[in-house]
C-alpha cells in the first residue's frame, strides 16, 4: 500500500511540475508578444495609421503588417487593433479642426465687423486697405483654403488651419487700430507687413520642401532609424540633392527689409549646416567611423536649432 501511495505521489508531483513548466512558458511567451508592450509592432502600426490616415492602399498596408507579424498575432487582432488606434486618430483629429473652426469663425465675425466699421467711418480708406495695404493677407488666406481643399495629411491641414487663424487674428488686430490709432502710424505698420507677407509668399513652397526633406530624414534616422544602408542610401539619393536645391533656391533670395535680411540669413545658415552635416554623416557611413558620425549629427542639429528659431521667430513676426 505504501508503495503505491508512494507511486502516486510521485505521478502526481511529475504532473504538477509539467503543468508548472507549461504555465511559465505561456507567461513568457505573453510577455515577449505583447501587444501592447511590442515596441517594434507599436512603431509599424504608427506607420500604418499615417499611411491610413493619408487614404493610401488599406489593403496594401494592412497586407505589409500580416506579412511582418503575423507570426505573433492573428492577422484579425492585427486588423482590429490598427482600426481602433486609426478611428482614435480620426476622433482626436475631428475635435482639432472643430475647435480650431470655432476660433476662425469668431475672428471671420470680427474682421467682417471691424471692415464694416471702416467702410462707414471712410470708405476711402476701406478700399485702399481692402485692395492696398492688406490685400496680401486677403490674399493668403485663400491660398490656404486651396491648400487646404487638396491636402490629405491631417498634421499638415491642422498647420493650414492654424495659420488661417493666425493670419485672420493678425487682421483683426491691423483693423482694430485703424479704427483706433493715427493714419500714418498704421501706414507704416502696413508696409512693413507687407514686406514680411511678400516675403512670406517668396518662400512659400521653400518651406514646403523643407518640410518635405526634414520628414525624410526623421523617417530613417532617430527612433525610426533601420540601417545605416538605408539612412545612406536615404541621404545620397534624396536628402542631399534636395537640400542643395533648396539652399541654392534661399541664396538666390533677395531681400530690402533690413529685419527680414537678418530673419533670411539664419534660416539660410540654418540649411548650410545641415547640408554640411549630411555630407559628413554619408562619409562617415561609408566608413564606419563613429567620431565623425557624432561631428555629423553636430552639424545637424545645430542646423536643426537655426531653421527652428527662424520657423519660430517669423511665426511671431507674421
Amino acid at each position: 500500500m505504501l508503495n503505491n501511495l508512494s507511486y502516486k505521489l510521485v505521478i502526481l508531483i511529475f504532473l504538477g511540475f509539467l503543468l508548472l513548466l507549461s504555465t511559465a512558458g505561456c507567461i513568457s511567451e505573453d510577455e515577449i508578444y505583447e501587444m501592447k508592450t511590442d515596441q517594434e509592432f507599436q512603431q509599424a502600426v504608427d506607420q500604418a495609421v499615417e499611411l491610413l490616415l493619408r487614404e493610401e492602399n488599406d489593403e496594401a498596408v494592412y497586407q505589409n503588417l500580416y506579412e511582418l507579424f503575423s507570426n505573433r498575432y492573428p492577422e484579425n487582432e492585427i486588423k482590429e487593433h490598427v482600426e481602433k488606434r486609426v478611428n482614435e486618430e480620426k476622433e482626436i483629429f475631428s475635435h482639432r479642426v472643430e475647435e480650431i473652426e470655432q476660433q476662425i469663425s469668431k475672428l471671420e465675425e470680427r474682421v467682417n465687423d471691424y471692415l464694416d466699421q471702416l467702410k462707414d467711418e471712410d470708405e476711402d480708406i476701406f478700399t485702399d486697405i481692402k485692395a492696398g495695404s492688406l490685400k496680401p493677407h486677403f490674399d493668403w488666406i485663400e491660398k490656404l483654403d486651396n491648400k487646404m481643399d487638396v491636402t490629405i495629411d491631417h498634421t499638415r491641414i491642422i498647420e493650414l488651419m492654424e495659420e488661417k487663424r493666425n493670419t485672420l487674428d493678425e487682421l483683426a488686430t491691423i483693423l482694430e487700430k485703424k479704427l483706433q490709432s493715427e493714419p500714418d502710424s498704421l501706414n507704416r505698420e502696413h508696409l512693413e507687413k507687407r514686406d514680411l507677407i511678400n516675403y512670406f509668399y517668396e518662400i512659400e513652397d521653400l518651406l514646403e520642401k523643407d518640410h518635405s526633406i526634414t520628414a525624410r530624414f526623421d523617417s530613417v534616422s532617430g527612433e525610426n532609424y533601420i540601417s545605416d544602408r538605408v539612412l545612406y542610401d536615404e541621404l545620397k539619393n534624396n536628402i542631399i540633392p534636395e537640400s542643395e536645391s533648396l539652399l541654392e533656391a534661399l541664396i538666390k533670395i533677395k531681400v530690402a527689409n533690413e529685419e527680414i535680411v537678418k530673419l533670411h540669413q539664419v534660416y539660410k545658415e540654418g540649411w548650410e549646416l545641415q547640408l554640411e552635416g549630411f555630407v559628413l554623416l554619408t562619409e562617415a557611413l561609408s566608413l564606419e567611423d563613429d567620431e565623425k558620425i557624432d561631428q555629423a549629427n553636430q552639424l545637424i542639429k545645430e542646423g536643426t536649432d537655426l531653421r527652428d528659431k527662424f520657423i519660430e521667430d517669423l511665426n511671431e513676426m507674421l
